[in-house]
């Protein structure tokens, strides 16, 4: 029943360099029809997807084996129901916002031994304050929409010092999206690669979003870096164990460079 507490899921795919899904973020929506994330207490927007997501729907139903990244303030972080989420299918996203201190630090520590990932969201700009939080976040998400090629490529550089990947967020067009590519970026998101859909207004895996996906994974061919075979893969979801295997090859990557 649609009410003033009603909550409604969105989803917006993130891609690999192959045009994978490999994650979909979750998003606060308060009607079907609401293109954007309107609400003012992040604690409580959290809570409204986790009990969507994973106890009305169901989180397999909602991201099937890929994995889903769920946005998290640090007030979130620190309530014990954030260990209530299975680490093996969510990647907890600190929010731009959070005050980065020794508790919150210690927290994340403690969260990752016992298997959870994380994501720093909406980075812009690098600052010695964020160095404990790289040593420990998997996936950095770099907000490029304010971001020149100059500023973009030192950043990018800058981050290369330590193992995580480099999610390249707010791609909005091919030309965006193939400077992201050949500079390096491990995995995507944007209106580009697909446009947050509503859980319930259409199918999941059908409609608009198929045909977002089908044309985000052909435009990602055409870049391809010549020699690479890369493919799509028929359906958009990827084994848990993929997650772990770019995690990995990332690593690699920056400590041989």
């Amino acid at each position: 029943m649609r009410g003033q507490s009603a909550v409604f899921l969105g989803r917006q795919p993130v891609v690999d360099r192959a045009g994978n899904v490999v994650a979909f973020e979750l998003l606060f929506r308060s009607s079907p029809e609401c293109g954007c994330a309107c609400f003012s207490d992040d604690r409580l927007a959290t809570a409204g997807v986790v009990t969507r997501a994973f106890r009305q729907v169901g989180i397999r139903a909602v991201v099937g084996d890929a994995r889903a990244l769920v946005n998290v303030c640090a007030e979130t972080l620190m309530n014990r129901m954030i260990e209530t989420l299975p680490p093996e299918q969510i990647v907890i996203e600190l929010l731009e916002g959070v005050h980065i201190e020794d508790r919150l630090v210690r927290r994340c520590r403690t969260l990752k031994a016992r298997g959870y990932r994380f994501a720093l969201d909406d980075f812009c700009h690098y600052r010695e304050i964020y160095d404990p939080l790289l040593e420990i976040v998997d996936v950095v998400k770099i907000d490029i929409l304010g971001l020149g090629p100059a500023p973009l490529a030192a950043l990018v550089a800058k981050l290369r010092s330590w193992p995580a990947l480099l999610l390249a967020e707010k791609v909005e067009s091919p030309e965006r999206a193939r400077e992201c590519r050949e500079l390096g970026f491990d995995l995507f998101q944007g209106f580009h690669f697909g446009r947050p859909v509503v859980l319930g207004r259409h199918p999941l895996g059908a409609g608009p979003e198929r045909a977002q996906l089908a044309a985000a994974r052909r435009a990602t061919l055409r870049f391809s870096r010549a020699g690479r075979s890369e493919r799509p893969m028929s359906r958009p979801q990827f084994p848990a164990d993929r997650w772990f295997h770019l995690l990995g090859a990332a690593a690699g990557r920056r400590l041989c460079a």
